[in-house]
């Protein structure tokens, strides 16, 4: 009951919050992924076994989602997917799938298993191939070098590392304070 109550408390606020950003045009993952969580936590609650599968369903969901928009970056990807597999790997432990499923039913253990692995090895994968463990000399170089145009942001986030924060030095506490404001957007 506790992970139900959990899910639909994310599954409300992905929903409500999903919708709004829908209306300004922003991405359809929140508002698709509120949907089976509250849909799984309905299930749970009830002692269905579907909301195992559910979740498992919206988790594959996320896993493609997150490689659409960010590749295969771990820095990008962990706040993506970390959480949804944690909760997948609660709802996969033996102690709760046994209360919803028979001894017999394979197919919901391993339907949520296999998504879950998935997920896992997904983070686990893209981690081995973070920047940061190759530590030859011609990828630290090339790492540590400022890129010739100074502003160039060559990954989601600005660098591989996802800082989000630009390289670019025509900006200086010299000038900041001659900097006008040249657009904004109303969200409300």
């Amino acid at each position: 009951m506790l992970i139900a109550a959990v899910l639909l408390a994310i599954g409300a606020v992905l929903v409500v919050g999903g919708a709004e950003l829908l209306t300004l045009g922003g991405s359809f993952y929140y508002f698709a992924a509120g949907l089976p969580c509250v849909m799984s936590s309905g299930l749970l609650a009830r002692g269905n076994r579907w909301g195992l599968l559910v979740y498992a369903a919206m988790l594959a969901f996320t896993v493609l989602w997150s490689f659409w928009e960010v590749g295969a970056q771990f820095w990008q990807l962990l706040p993506r997917l970390a959480g949804p597999t944690v909760i997948g790997l609660l709802l996969a432990l033996p102690q709760i799938r046994r209360r919803l499923t028979p001894a017999t039913d394979a197919g919901t253990r391993w339907g949520l298993g296999s998504v879950v692995c998935l997920a896992a090895l997904v983070l686990l994968g893209t981690f081995l191939t973070v920047p940061v463990f190759d530590v030859s000399s011609d990828r630290t170089m090339a790492l540590s070098a400022p890129s010739p145009a100074g502003a160039e942001w060559t990954d989601y986030g600005a660098n591989v590392f996802g800082t989000r924060h630009s390289p670019a030095v025509q900006i200086t506490p010299a000038n900041a304070a001659k900097l006008e404001q040249a657009w904004s957007v109303d969200c409300h």
